[in-house]
């Protein structure tokens, strides 16, 4: 990298860089999409279930789910990553998906009131998808957030 990027972007670098660094530390290079797509479809299935079984569990209304549908749901989970002060949705905006957190912290606030921190084993985004309304409130990420976003 030459060294007038760095002065003209010394932010945006650094931001760069502390993602790079936050995927290595967290994730040793792994890179989920990667592996499951090299995979023959029977296999991406018995993987996906296995890495995400436990956080759809957490969602009651997954509780008394069958095998077949908590499968489906496993292998549409996309595996998706916020920075820190990352907005993941706004109070208002149309609903299209929800999300499972795998690890971080998000700030749930709503009217610009802070109402609850969440984290591991988590999940936002459900009401105004089940109830095809607006969100109610507006989630942000309080650090590096490893996310799976369900798409309806």
């Amino acid at each position: 990298m030459t060294a007038h990027v760095w002065i003209l972007f010394p932010g945006l670098i650094r931001a760069v860089l502390d993602y790079y660094d936050y995927l290595w530390e967290n994730r040793k290079g792994f890179d989920e999409n990667r592996l499951l797509k090299d995979l023959p479809p029977s296999l991406q299935a018995e993987l996906s279930l296995s890495l995400k079984r436990d956080l759809i569990a957490k969602v009651p209304f997954f509780h008394d789910a069958d095998d077949k549908l908590i499968r489906d749901i496993a292998g549409r989970l996309q595996p998706i990553i916020y920075t820190p002060d990352d907005s993941i949705f706004k109070e208002g905006d149309q609903a299209d998906c929800m999300y499972f957190v795998g690890k971080g912290l998000i700030e749930i606030s709503q009217h610009g009131t802070h109402l609850v921190t969440i984290g591991d084993g988590s999940f936002l985004g459900e009401i105004a998808l089940l109830h095809d309304r607006p969100r109610t409130a507006s989630a942000k990420a309080k650090g590096y957030c490893d996310l799976y976003k369900l798409n309806c």
